[in-house]
């Protein structure tokens, strides 16, 4: 049985809210294979993370025991899928101490 591979690209974001405590931003991927969502740092109640006005994070670090929302959001494609999603990340951290960080995997031909 002859092993098949698949070709694969990663991309890495990084996004933080900076001294405004606010960060906004919509991302528009090109039919990834998986996309995850880390928010890391440390923070409190109001430091987090909303996906698609939706889906919230709260950090991996967090003062909040036990924690309320989860720290990531992994999402993974099967290979017929074609995902045409646009993503809106919104975080909020007064003290600016959370990081989003997404990893994107893509499919190449």
């Amino acid at each position: 049985m002859k092993i098949t591979r698949q070709n694969v690209r990663y991309e890495f974001f990084s996004f933080e809210t900076g001294p405004t405590g606010l960060f906004n931003t919509t991302l528009v991927l090109n039919n990834p294979a998986s996309v995850k969502f880390v928010l890391t740092g440390t923070g409190g109640a109001p430091d987090y993370c909303v996906i698609n006005n939706l889906y919230n994070l709260q950090p991996i670090g967090s003062a909040i025991i036990p924690p309320v929302y989860p720290f990531e959001l992994i999402l993974n494609n099967n290979i017929n899928e074609i995902d045409t999603t646009v993503y809106t990340v919104r975080i909020l951290s007064p003290g600016n101490s959370i990081q989003l960080k997404i990893v994107v995997k893509y499919l190449v031909q």
